[in-house]
């Protein structure tokens, strides 16, 4: 995944966003306790880059799976928002991110794998800890 502008360049591109259901830390309790349930019981929140909600009581969610796959020249690589332990992340380069490489926001999303070279400013992986209840 990479920019596709003429001229290649740190920061040209977003990066890619996983917003999954698992609890995170910073947020509002309006979730449901479970799928089918009314009362509000953990937390969600917006994806800071959009609308996109992220959170919820699923710390088993499964946000998809991620394989070999290298994110260049992106503003930041990979966020991981949400990501529960359902979710696989493997065998992850990110190559001249202007920020952080990686981005883990609450979750429970184990890494494998992970090749971050040539980042900028940011570090080149951060994990925010989710919340406590």
């Amino acid at each position: 995944m990479t920019c596709t502008a003429a001229g290649k360049f740190s920061g040209c591109w977003g990066g890619l966003i996983v917003a999954g259901t698992a609890r995170i830390n910073s947020c509002t309790p309006t979730s449901p306790i479970s799928p089918r349930s009314e009362t509000v019981g953990c937390l969600e929140s917006v994806n800071p880059v959009g609308t996109l909600p992220c959170g919820g009581c699923n710390d088993a969610d499964d946000s998809g799976v991620l394989r070999y796959i290298r994110i260049e020249y992106a503003e930041r690589g990979l966020h991981l928002a949400g990501a529960g332990s359902g979710t696989i992340v493997e065998d992850i380069q990110a190559n001249r991110i202007r920020n952080e490489g990686v981005l883990v926001t609450g979750g429970a999303v184990a890494l494998r794998e992970l090749f971050l070279t040539a980042n900028g400013t940011g570090d080149a992986l951060q994990r925010h800890d989710r919340c406590t209840e």
